[in-house]
């Protein structure tokens, strides 16, 4: 990257000494862990987390090394998000605290988070304000109610570490613009890239780069856009392969494409919302549901996107510190944002964490200035302090929101009594507490707002799952129906109805289903071992036994899998391979009772009688009940 020189910003006078700056530079991270200190009592919560890390195997399975984790986690994605390197940060989490204890997790992401303060508070000395508006920026970051749901979601840590590294490489480009040494240049492009490997949403940083050096220099030059050619390469690929890999994996939301006129009306909504909230940050929700139909409300608020573009024309030459704000808080939220879908996260309170930094650059500019004069010191000076008193408090009730997964879409609900993602939240909460009953109600209550296949296939599960009667299984299968005649493309639909199939004693259905998801996911392991064990049920044995192989191939330590394919491969004679089968199983302490007296069976009938009776006198020891075959073969009654 060639470099250019940028004017340099006097230290103001009311700076004495440097143990001066740094006092207040220490204060933002001290309000920040202070606020962020109401999280540490929260948990997890059934948003993300369970995929992210509580159910990721690649965090979770103790069965695997470091190395094996590592190199699992950076050549996968998740659920259409590839974030390694904040994926990877989970391993620490994990490995000190355990994923029982959500305290430690909570921390991590505050001390992330107060870091980033402290870096937030350098950039903004480096680009022009004062100790006392650097100050205020930084606490403006550090305890702002929208920031919230990127700090007290653990899931979130994509956010804050994003936000470190992003803003760690704004401080290295201007140390290199500053003294030219090829070390900042080094630092600048490995933050970039860490930055990137945590949030796809890094791509903005050239742009943002381009930003600072009109911030010195009064215009955005030709040079300067061209000298950034590695980054704006960069960006293009990573953030053409993210969109691919979102849109490949359904990561955009069960939605319906609009044309790009529409989309617009969408982004006037969230734009609008986005400068209320900035102000006045109420009410908040994990849930903002998108508009059903344009009213007349939306219509005027689309006048701001006219408005913004006039405006950043008139401050281009008119004045820097507005056009900067405008111009950097627009350019990294336009990232986040899903042209073209309507989908249920075309707003969201995190993709501001970045992004309100323009915002708050304008804020602590005016108020650096009207400090500056004694007619506004004391006011500028006292409402400051309001505000941040006030945001404080904001986001302490805020973080008590997240505390677990019913309070958060209780509290979504409660706002927005139209938001399916809320109603599907929530009844995942109670689905996954075995409240199946609660489930239903929710999934039918999202149904009521709109049809959605999630909440169908949602609903046809908790049904499943609560024993119902065949009645109930009916209303289950055209759940199931209804879902994948919205999303053909989903394999968790068949397979769902592949099972309640299953239960029907409908087999030749179930079959049909399962061999359905497995042409949309060839790999997809749960739909081999289901259509295997129907297939033992109707006695086709070595059609189970590929099916079988074929899961064991995809997850070789699965417990389950191998005793799976080890009972079929006895029922086959095929012995010595049951008896590897069944030591998987029995390694990991899998369904001992079966486990065992499978591989009895195994040994038996390899003539090894005395491993077979140790097999016995271990199951019995366990207080197993032996089956009559091996009640038989050893005269036990």
């Amino acid at each position: 990257m060639p470099k250019h020189t940028r004017k340099k910003n006097k230290t103001p006078k009311n700076i004495t000494t440097k143990t001066y700056s740094w006092v207040y530079a220490i204060i933002p991270s001290i309000l920040a862990f202070v606020i962020y200190s109401f999280s540490f009592s929260n948990g997890f919560v059934n948003w993300e987390d369970p995929i992210n890390f509580l159910e990721n195997p690649w965090i979770s399975n103790s069965n695997l090394n470091f190395f094996e984790r590592i190199v699992g986690i950076f050549s996968t994605d998740l659920a259409g998000n590839y974030n390694p390197l904040s994926t990877a940060s989970f391993l620490f989490d994990y490995a000190f605290f355990g994923i029982d204890n959500p305290r430690g997790w909570h921390i991590v992401n505050t001390l992330i988070h107060a870091v980033t303060c402290f870096v937030v508070f350098k950039v903004a000395r480096k680009i022009g304000l004062n100790t006392l508006g650097a100050c205020f920026l930084a606490c403006l970051f550090a305890v702002h109610p929208m920031h919230v749901e990127s700090v007290a979601w653990i899931s979130q840590r994509k956010d804050v570490l994003f936000g470190f590294f992003y803003f760690s490489a704004i401080i290295k480009y201007l140390n290199y613009l500053d003294d030219g040494k090829k070390s900042n240049l080094i630092w600048l492009y490995l933050t970039f890239i860490a930055s990137l490997l945590c949030n796809i949403q890094a791509v903005s940083l050239p742009f943002s780069l381009v930003l600072v050096d009109y911030l010195s220099q009064g215009n955005i030059s030709t040079k300067n856009l061209l000298s950034k050619w590695p980054m704006w390469f960069m960006s293009l690929i990573i953030g053409v392969v993210g969109l691919i890999v979102m849109q490949n994996h359904g990561a955009l939301g069960d939605t319906e494409t609009l044309p790009f006129w529409h989309s617009l009306f969408y982004l006037s909504n969230a734009l609008s919302i986005y400068f209320v909230k900035f102000i006045i940050p109420y009410p908040l929700s994990s849930s903002y549901p998108p508009p059903d139909a344009i009213g007349i409300l939306d219509t005027i608020r689309f006048l701001i996107i006219p408005l913004l573009a006039f405006g950043l024309y008139r401050s281009y030459t008119k004045s820097r510190i507005l056009f900067f704000g405008l111009a950097f808080f627009l350019v990294n939220v336009l990232f986040a944002f899903k042209f073209g879908q309507t989908g249920m996260d075309y707003l969201a309170d995190r993709y501001t964490y970045v992004a309100y930094f323009g915002l708050f650059f304008i804020a602590a500019h005016y108020i650096e200035t009207f400090a500056k004069a004694k007619k506004t010191k004391l006011f500028s000076t006292i409402s400051g302090a309001v505000f941040i008193f006030v945001f404080g408090y904001l986001s302490i009730q805020q973080i008590k929101v997240w505390k677990d997964g019913e309070s958060l879409w209780t509290h979504a609900i409660n706002h927005y009594d139209n938001s399916i993602k809320a109603y599907e939240g929530r009844g995942d909460f109670y689905y996954r507490k075995g409240d199946y009953k609660k489930a239903i109600e929710d999934f039918t209550k999202g149904l009521a707002v709109k049809e959605n296949s999630e909440l169908r296939a949602n609903r046809g599960k908790s049904i499943y799952y609560s024993n119902a009667g065949q009645d109930s299984l009916a209303i289950a299968i055209d759940d199931f129906t209804k879902a994948i005649e919205l999303n053909s493309n989903n394999p968790d639909h068949f397979l769902s109805r592949g099972a309640v199939y299953t239960r029907l004693r409908i087999l030749d259905n179930a079959i049909s289903d399962f061999t359905k998801a497995l042409v949309i996911k060839p790999d997809y392991d749960v739909a081999y071992i289901n259509r295997g064990r129907v297939l033992y049920a109707m006695g086709q044995y070595n059609d189970a036994l590929g099916d079988f192989k074929k899961a064991v191939s995809f997850r070789p330590n699965d417990p389950e899998f191998n005793f799976e394919k080890g009972k079929t491969e006895n029922v086959l004679g095929l012995y010595n391979e049951a008896v590897n089968s069944f030591n998987m199983a029995i390694q990991q302490e899998y369904n001992m009772c079966a486990s065992l007296q499978e591989r009895a069976i195994s040994y038996l009938n390899l003539n090894d009688e005395l491993r077979g009776k140790n097999d016995v006198q271990r199951a019995l020891g366990m207080g197993c009940r032996l089956s009559d075959f091996l009640r038989a073969q050893f005269g036990i009654n």
